[in-house]
């Protein structure tokens, strides 16, 4: 997967902020979520549980798939022609995530 993605400045822009989000955002609340149906007691037949646990692991996919982009990047200057530039991932930050 070493593979370069080429896309366009505005691209780029557009997936950083949808990771942004979901780490500033959406991941906090679901971890909130995991945290009020945790403290309501059984777990192994708490539905709401189970769904946030869900709602986590398919969000931190997302999370990965738009690091994994976002970290092949080459941006795309259509105005110079057929060069490219490459931007580097490196301020990703991580995020971490509950365990059960």
């Amino acid at each position: 997967m070493s593979d370069s993605i080429p896309m366009t400045r505005d691209g780029y822009n557009k997936l950083r902020r949808e990771l942004d989000r979901m780490e500033q955002e959406e991941m906090p609340m679901i971890v909130s979520r995991i945290a009020d149906a945790r403290a309501e007691g059984d777990l192994k037949e708490n539905a709401e549980y189970h769904g946030a646990r869900e709602s986590q692991g398919l969000l931190q996919a997302r999370i990965n798939e738009l690091k994994g982009k976002l970290s092949r990047a080459v941006i795309m200057d259509a105005t110079s022609g057929p060069r490219t530039k490459s931007v580097s991932a490196s301020g990703l930050r991580s995020s971490g995530s509950v365990t059960a």
